[in-house]
């Protein structure tokens, strides 16, 4: 009778203990349940019973099941089974005994998790917004965590997808996504030395406990399938829901519009929680090189120019100190590297950067030439969406009002941090204005992405073209006063050169569009746009002039624009800026921004 109580006893224990297991956020975020009580992953084979994707108490019972029966479903799932022995429903395991997770996981035992964000690449719509993934960190940081395992999240895309069909597919969840494991160093030449993106590495601040389980999940999804959605269920908001695991609260939610890396590096950094340990940078070859130049005075900086242009020593460079000299040789074979990894299959870069080094051999050894990170941290950023709202006057008589909404991402007069200097991009930009008692769509961009992807040095290579792409709908107000919601398709190329504080630039552009005006004959208009970015202190601004010309039947000059645009006042959260635009008709506005 005693053994019998005992058993009952026990068995109600577990019942109890498995049923408040069940019900406990870690549990559910193992399963990557929602705040729906429903599994984000698609692969019936995540779980052990047919209801798990929705039944978190089933699913416990099934996984206790499958446990005890097969030792194998402990390596598939060691997170659970953490879970499972933490709260006295199964014992201790030996995880070093499962071949399949320790090659994957790469060391013996984790030492940390590091969120890594790579900067924005304008050439790639899906890195458009930056780019967020794991990297699982051994004690073996001497080597810059090149071997480490790192988890990528990305959608599973046919090769040679046409990029029309490939950002129509994205947008309306068209594709299946799933996390890849990789040793970081593939990452690393990947973004920061093909793509010259620097990468942020957020440590996390995990308990030790901490880091096995996420280390332990994170091979758990490995092997899972989810819908992909460019803007929303992205790689941001499947990291984000990775870390909820480790975390109090959400980071994200199933019902946002738009979910971007910066957005989630923004939530750690905000969160009562303190999940980041610490923040470094790793600058691309590209970065190095910048920073390095501008630390060489004015007469060094021309002995590299004519060391280049001479592809060997100058006069310029025999009249330097010693020390100045290999400084000036530091920054060339920064410089050759940069063009090595820019062309690989060109030998002349390997060539000029072995003569360099063969000559810093006769200099004393050390890097006499420290460099200074002058980019900030992505988080310090502003957030993506947008709400702005504008006084107009226009020198006809009209005057109103404006709102703006943009769910992402920047334009020219925001701050830089976190996002390409110098450079706009933003999808589903829509506007309304209210003039004469009259609501009107203003403008509709469904995408605008301008790069002038400036020269920091003047050195050959670096930077390149400038250009842009616009597509969308708006009302051409300064040329006639009862402008047509004209259709359009822009594109331009230019050249843009960076001078301290000052950046001119040219472009030459082109838009196929519908009737602007009822008097309109002609659908395309070129035009020759030229001007300059200032950014002085707080006040950041462009001012420029266009020539437009209209291509019908024959071709008809139009009245050149001029305008001039500045942000006054910056802050995180808003911006107050003021624009003047002249044409046939002249705008004065004041907007108020709000970004969040």
């Amino acid at each position: 009778m005693c053994v019998f109580v005992s058993i009952g006893f026990a068995t109600k224990a577990t019942a109890g203990s498995a049923e408040s297991l069940a019900q406990q956020r870690q549990w559910l975020k193992v399963l990557q349940y929602n705040e729906h009580g429903v599994s984000e992953v698609q692969n019936q084979d995540f779980f052990f019973a047919k209801s798990g994707a929705t039944d978190a108490v089933a699913e416990l019972q099934a996984t206790l099941a499958a446990f005890a029966q097969n030792k194998q479903a402990i390596c598939q799932f060691p997170a659970r089974h953490m879970l499972t022995t933490k709260a006295g429903l199964t014992r201790g395991f030996d995880y070093e005994t499962c071949a399949d997770y320790q090659a994957w996981l790469r060391t013996n035992q984790a030492e940390s998790i590091t969120l890594v964000f790579a900067d924005g690449y304008l050439k790639n719509p899906a890195s458009f917004h930056g780019h967020l993934f794991i990297r699982i960190d051994s004690d073996g940081a001497n080597n810059g965590h090149l071997l480490d395992n790192s988890l990528n999240f990305g959608a599973d895309v046919p090769p040679n997808e046409n990029p029309v069909t490939y950002i129509v597919k994205g947008l309306l969840g068209g594709y299946q996504a799933r996390y890849s494991a990789q040793p970081f160093y593939r990452h690393n030449l990947s973004y920061g030395v093909t793509e010259l993106r620097t990468l942020w590495d957020y440590e996390l601040e995990l308990s030790s406990e901490q880091t096995q389980l996420l280390a332990a999940h994170l091979w758990e999804l490995s092997r899972t399938d989810y819908q992909y959605f460019f803007t929303s269920k992205n790689c941001a908001y499947y990291v984000a829901r990775a870390l909820e695991l480790v975390t109090q609260n959400n980071l994200v939610h199933s019902s946002e519009w738009t979910v971007l890396p910066t957005d989630i590096i923004q939530r750690l950094i905000d969160s009562n929680e303190n999940l980041v340990r610490s923040i470094t940078a790793n600058e691309s070859e590209q970065s190095l090189l910048q920073s390095r130049f501008h630390e060489l005075s004015s007469a060094e900086q021309q002995a590299v120019r004519d060391w280049i242009q001479a592809a060997g020593s100058s006069a310029s460079f025999s009249e330097l100190a010693r020390e100045q000299q290999k400084r000036a040789l530091i920054t060339l074979s920064s410089y050759y590297s940069f063009l090595e990894r820019q062309s690989p299959d060109e030998p002349v870069h390997k060539e000029r950067k072995t003569q360099v080094l063969r000559q810093l051999l006769q200099y004393e050894p050390g890097n006499t030439l420290p460099t200074k990170l002058t980019a900030d941290p992505p988080h310090l950023g502003q957030p993506a969406n947008l709400l702005r709202l504008s006084y107009r006057s226009y020198d006809e008589g009209e005057s109103g009002v404006a709102f703006s909404f943009r769910p992402s991402y920047y334009d020219r007069l925001q701050p830089a941090t976190g996002k390409l200097p110098n450079s706009a991009l933003s999808m589903g930009d829509i506007e309304f204005s209210y003039f004469d008692n009259k609501l009107a769509l203003e403008r509709l961009w469904l995408v605008n992405i301008e790069a002038l992807n400036i020269s920091n040095t003047g050195l050959p290579g670096d930077g390149g073209g400038s250009w842009l792409v616009r597509a969308g709908a708006e009302r051409e107000r300064l040329r006639v006063s009862n402008p047509r919601l004209a259709t359009f398709v822009e594109g331009g190329i230019g050249r843009a050169r960076s001078f301290g504080s000052i950046t001119p630039y040219a472009f030459v552009q082109g838009r196929l569009h519908t009737k602007e005006a009822s008097s309109d004959n002609h659908h395309l208009t070129v035009a020759l746009r030229a001007g300059f970015d200032f950014n002085w202190k707080h006040l950041r601004g462009y001012c420029e002039i266009e020539q437009p010309a209209s291509i019908g039947s024959s071709w008809s000059h139009q009245t050149a624009i001029k305008r001039c645009a500045s942000s006054l006042y910056s802050q995180r959260n808003g911006d107050l800026r003021v624009v003047f635009a002249k044409q046939d008709d002249s705008l004065i506005e004041l907007a108020l921004s709000f970004y969040f």
